[in-house]
């Protein structure tokens, strides 16, 4: 999965190919407020949320370091690629996670 700024980008990026006005600017704005409603204000829950994601890097890290799949919990195994070695799971094609 993308993080969320490669997600972003490609979002911006897809949103710029289009041209062709076909809302107005008046439900461009409602759709921005009604965006702008449902964002997390509270401090502590944004406090919250950032350290999961910071423990769920930490636990992958910590799985990828030790030759497990973060995925589906398979083996990691070193392997030589067109553009070098990396590390992939034990259980592809099932599973297609790589590292390098």
């Amino acid at each position: 999965m993308k993080n969320i700024t490669e997600f972003t980008i490609q979002v911006v990026k897809t949103i710029k190919k289009y041209t062709e006005k076909v809302i107005s600017k008046d439900d461009v704005q409602k759709i921005y407020e009604l965006i702008m409603s449902k964002r997390i204000t509270d401090e502590d829950i944004t406090r919250d949320h950032v350290l999961n994601i910071k423990q769920s890097k930490q636990e992958k890290e910590h799985k990828i370091e030790n030759n497990i799949c973060p995925w589906c919990g398979g083996e990691l195994k070193t392997r030589k690629g067109k553009y070098g070695t990396f590390k992939g799971c034990s259980n592809y094609p099932k599973c297609k996670f790589t590292a390098k």
